[in-house]
């Protein structure tokens, strides 16, 4: 299957488009399910960003400890500002070759054209 993100989407990927390897028969749902699971971090990177926050507080106390941690809404290092895959596909809708598609319980085809369409804004 051929997947293609716009907007949000776009930017929790990384990618504008990827093929994926699934059968005839997976659902919308369980494509949404292996798509979330590729473009979300693994564990480990959220928990050394965690470690770094908790050092850098613990090295110093008051203030300057907490000049010296980067503020919980900051990315990681080398990580950008995307939203999360998971939220983004939370409130969107989708396409199937072009068509939209709302059950996700319904089987696909491995030859069909996926779109992730999260909200836009303007006109």
């Amino acid at each position: 299957m051929i997947i293609r993100y716009f907007g949000a989407a776009q930017a929790a990927a990384g990618v504008e488009e990827e093929t994926l390897e699934l059968p005839d028969g997976t659902t919308l749902e369980e494509l949404l399910q292996v798509v979330v699971a590729r473009h979300t971090p693994q564990s480990s990177d959220r928990a050394e960003s965690q470690e770094r926050v908790l050092a850098a507080a613990a090295s110093g106390s008051g203030a300057s400890a907490r000049a010296g941690a980067a503020p919980a809404s900051a990315p990681a290092p080398g990580r950008s500002s995307a939203p999360s895959m998971e939220s983004v596909i939370a409130r969107s809708s989708f396409l199937r070759n072009e068509v939209a598609w709302k059950d996700r319980q319904a089987p696909l085809q491995a030859t069909d054209v996926i779109d992730i369409l999260p909200p836009f804004a303007g006109g």
